[in-house]
């Protein structure tokens, strides 16, 4: 998918960054994951792509105003819950998690089991 067909799929500009990095418990930085979880719109999305709201990096998707830094899950928590999602999500597919997510249905969004 080239950066045309993202944008086009996250329906708005997005910033490309580099990815995020989360700590877990006071251990080592582990490395970067390939998918984050929007809380917010329960959908993923390539980790290092958001959008820039309020001079924040926010999810990429553009019906969706929460920010990565507090509404982002690392997709390995949510499969952690849910271990029958897949190991590579799909975009634009909506993965509920209770009780992270909240239960509204997105545009154009396809809903997965709960």
């Amino acid at each position: 998918m080239n950066n045309d067909q993202l944008q086009q799929t996250l329906g708005g500009p997005v910033v490309f960054g580099t990815p995020r990095r989360m700590g877990i418990r006071g251990r080592f930085w582990k490395s970067a994951e390939a998918h984050l979880w929007c809380a917010d719109c329960t959908r993923t999305f390539p980790n290092g792509v958001a959008r820039l709201v309020e001079s924040r990096p926010a999810c990429p998707y553009a019906d969706c105003e929460s920010f990565i830094g507090t509404r982002a899950y690392l997709w390995s928590e949510v499969r952690a819950r849910h271990p029958l999602y897949p190991q590579h999500p799909n975009m634009a597919v909506q993965y509920a998690c209770p009780p992270w997510s909240k239960p509204y249905q997105y545009p154009g969004s396809v809903r997965q089991g709960a």
